[in-house]
């Protein structure tokens, strides 16, 4: 039989046994020779030393014998030197063939495959039967290894290597027509795991833990990758008891990072190690969690419940301001249940705190606590509000409306259950009350209700009623003083008291009442800007009346034509009193109904001039005096006096006059003393003692005409 045949049409062996090299056939006795340098020649075996062989190249073939069908070595043969070619079969027999040497540098072995690529075949005594061949030109030389008629292992000239496939793509191309034809398996060492690779179900490229019958990872067509799942519905999808990814460094040992499902069904993001989490996109840090689980954002935290990245409500900072930006609803803090909506922020900026809002700024649905417990010596304002664009609480402002007409407003109030200590406006009086639990000083009571539904007497010590600005107080009302001592005590350094009109047209009434009768006023008159005291206990009676124009006064008149105008129909209009005095005593300087000044005292004695008389009249009717007696020896007495021309120390005006001490001890009556013990005499009361001189005279002068 022929194994070798027809080498690159250069050598081949028939089937007479014959060898043709080149087309040339040698005869009998013949050999091939060569030098190596040039293509073997037929000649006769007695020209070559030792034989008859086949040298190739100056090599010796040893042990070989010549069949019918070809050249068998025996064991123990060698084939040496630089080339070998065949042109029909070489069969070789089990551990007995070599071709080349362990050190030789050049090629041990050519083999030239005819028209079916299969270079080197082996075959064995059970059947078996495999090959390898070469296909491809000098430059791009391609080589298989399989059976007699499937190739397993293709090496391609690149370098790449196929198993299954004669057209390798990379470095190590896995081929196969079904599931299962491409895995890679690696047996166990000796307390090790077998493990297995490869597409095992269509579509999933699975690693398979062989002992346990597990597969551990799958890697689906689509991308997807599941750990512990054979049917991953995300890129990467982890399932497992806890289903817990972890991620460490090498500075971190065994713990790190872990991120997965409890054994709840809780998701979790698990930091094991003391140190920071943090979230970032675009290459940015976008949020950080610390080791004590504060959480800080660089951006917006935004809600959302609609469609994914539509409009929704967020949470940012900007500078040192933390913003809230609603959706189109608004913000809502629910309940536990997410059925009772605690706190709402709508979209219009209204916030209802147990209740959804009603439209207004802010509406609580129960009670509102503010501020931190205060001491003697520091108070905390619960509660300060601002008017819109204040810059301070100079302009601060508070309003507290009840929406209905149950009941009375509690502004303010002490601590539960103490209502009846505290400011509420009565909403069917319109009035405002600051009201207590004591009825000292009260203007009336009303009951109050505290959280519990108890009744409280409240007594109203203050009231000021909204529709005509009416003000009542209860007890002292003090300005400038911390004990007022009176129903309005005023105290201080500059103006105390100052009453004003709004118009030039409205009088300015200051006015005294008892038990809701007029008694006096003070009245600034607004057109005249003149200031009366009225009286109006009876008939209004203006008793004192001041002109802002001359500065006059009117007592009794309105129209005074003087600096002071005394005016009245009963009398009495003028009384002087010192106070030292006993208080019977005083003057009296009064106009009467005949148009005569009277200036007597509280006893009716004194004088007075009559309208256009020029000196004064003393009242000396008969029927007024008692304990008459007659003057007598009056001449003897004053025919001594003093008549003389003087002035006073204070003065230089030239005055005449008598000298009091004079008539002091003959005529008392007509000497006083007054309270610095200066004598002073009653000229008028003279003249009855100068009257009874003369009387006394002309008796005299009588009687000397008489003899």
């Amino acid at each position: 039989m022929a194994i070798l045949s027809n080498i690159n049409g250069k050598f081949a062996v028939e089937d007479t046994g014959a060898i043709r090299f080149s087309n040339q056939t040698g005869t009998t006795g013949q050999i091939l020779k060569s030098n190596g340098n040039a293509a073997p020649t037929w000649v006769d075996g007695s020209t070559v030393i030792g034989g008859p062989y086949l040298p190739l190249a100056g090599g010796i073939l040893t042990g070989a014998t010549s069949t019918a069908s070809g050249i068998s070595f025996t064991v123990g043969g060698a084939l040496t030197g630089t080339t070998a070619t065949f042109t029909g079969a070489v069969t070789g027999q089990a551990n007995s063939n070599t071709f080349g040497t362990a050190s030789a540098s050049g090629r041990a072995l050519i083999v030239q495959a005819g028209s079916s690529n299969q270079a080197i075949r082996f075959q064995n005594n059970l059947g078996g039967d495999g090959t390898i061949s070469a296909t491809g030109t000098a430059t791009t030389m391609n080589y298989s290894f399989g059976t007699y008629s499937v190739a397993a292992l293709f090496i391609q000239n690149d370098g790449n290597v196929g198993i299954g496939t004669d057209s390798p793509a990379t470095k190590l191309h896995l081929g196969g027509t079904a599931p299962g034809d491409s895995i890679i398996r690696q047996d166990s060492t000796t307390s090790g795991t077998n493990w297995e690779i490869g597409e095992r179900v269509a579509g999933k490229w699975q690693i398979f833990e062989d002992d346990g019958n597990t597969i551990v990872t799958t890697f689906m067509s689509t991308g997807n990758v599941g750990i512990g799942t054979v049917s991953p519905q995300r890129p990467l999808h982890v399932n497992g008891t806890e289903g817990v990814a972890r991620f460490t460094s090498t500075a971190s040992g065994n713990n790190g990072f872990e991120v997965g499902i409890g054994t709840s069904s809780q998701a979790f993001l698990w930091q094991s190690e003391n140190s920071y989490i943090q979230f970032a996109t675009n290459n940015v840090e976008r949020m950080r969690i610390d080791s004590s689980g504060n959480a800080t954002f660089q951006e917006s935290i935004i809600f959302n419940n609609g469609a994914p990245f539509a409009a929704a409500a967020s949470i940012r900072q900007q500078s040192d301001i933390l913003i809230l930006t609603g959706g189109g609803n608004g913000f809502a803090f629910n309940d536990d249940t997410n059925t009772v909506s605690n706190m709402r922020i709508d979209s219009g900026g209204n916030v209802g705190i147990g209740t959804t809002g009603g439209g207004h700024k802010l509406e609580v649905n129960g009670g509102i606590r503010a501020g931190i417990a205060g001491n003697a010596s520091a108070n905390t304002p619960a509660l300060k509000v601002y008017a819109a664009g204040a810059s301070s609480s100079t302009t601060a402002a508070i309003a507290i409306q009840q929406g209905t007409t149950e009941g009375d407003t509690i502004l303010f109030a002490d601590y539960e259950p103490h209502v009846e200590w505290g400011i509420s406006c009565q909403n069917s009086t319109d009035q405002i009350h600051f009201t207590a639990g004591s009825s000292t000083n009260n203007l009336g009571s009303k009951t109050v209700y505290n959280n519990a539904g108890n009744a409280r007497t409240a007594y109203i010590k203050f009231n000021h009623d909204l529709t005509d600005g009416t003000t009542l107080i209860g007890g002292n009302l003090g300005l400038g003083v911390t004990s007022p001592a009176a129903k309005l005590h005023i105290s201080g350094t500059s103006t105390q008291l100052m009453l004003e009109t709004p118009n030039s047209t409205n009088d300015i009434d200051f006015r005294w009442r008892e038990n809701g009768t007029n008694k006096w006023n003070i009245r600034y008159q607004n057109a005249t800007e003149d200031l009366q005291i009225l009286n109006q206990i009876g008939p209004t009676i203006v008793q004192m009346h001041f002109e802002s124009s001359d500065s006059r006064i009117g007592i009794g008149n309105v129209s005074p034509t003087g600096r002071l105008t005394i005016e009245d129909g009963i009398g009495n209009q003028l009384h002087l009193r010192h106070s030292s005095t006993a208080s019977y005593k005083y003057w009296n300087f009064d106009v009467a109904s005949d148009s005569k000044l009277y200036i007597v005292n509280n006893g009716g004695t004194g004088v007075y001039i009559a309208d256009g008389a020029t000196s004064w009249t003393a009242n000396s009717d008969e029927s007024l005096k008692e304990n008459i007696k007659p003057l007598n020896n009056v001449l003897d007495k004053i025919k001594d006096y003093r008549c003389v021309e003087y002035n006073l120390k204070t003065d230089k005006d030239k005055k005449i006059g008598f000298i009091a001490q004079d008539w002091e001890n003959d005529f008392a009556p007509i000497v006083d003393k007054n309270d610095k013990g200066l004598l002073g005499m009653k000229y008028t009361e003279t003249i009855p003692v100068l009257l009874k001189a003369i009387q006394e005279l002309k008796a005299e002068i009588e009687i000397l005409k008489n003899k």
